[in-house]
């Protein structure tokens, strides 16, 4: 039961986040830019610089436009990072 129980809560907070990111007020256009970044910037336990994130939700659900707005945001907004030397 505490397993279902932890999916129910990540499906929860998964779907805050696209309401989030897909809503048009200013404060939530905030909070989802700081979520965004969180996500981008959160540390891995794996000792890979990249990261696969997986979208799955129902037609009208907003993962493209979840999708769109994380791609726009790492384009657009996310300073870029300097390749690091491997010595």
């Amino acid at each position: 039961a505490n397993t279902k129980q932890n999916r129910l809560i990540k499906r929860r907070a998964l779907a805050r986040a696209i309401t989030l990111v897909e809503s048009k007020s200013t404060q939530h256009q905030h909070q989802s830019e700081l979520l965004l970044s969180y996500i981008l910037h959160a540390p891995s336990s794996s000792s890979s610089t990249s990261f696969r994130v997986g979208i799955a939700g129902p037609p009208g659900a907003g993962k493209s436009t979840l999708v769109e707005t994380l791609g726009l945001y790492i384009l657009n907004d996310l300073p870029q990072q300097q390749p690091k030397d491997n010595v």
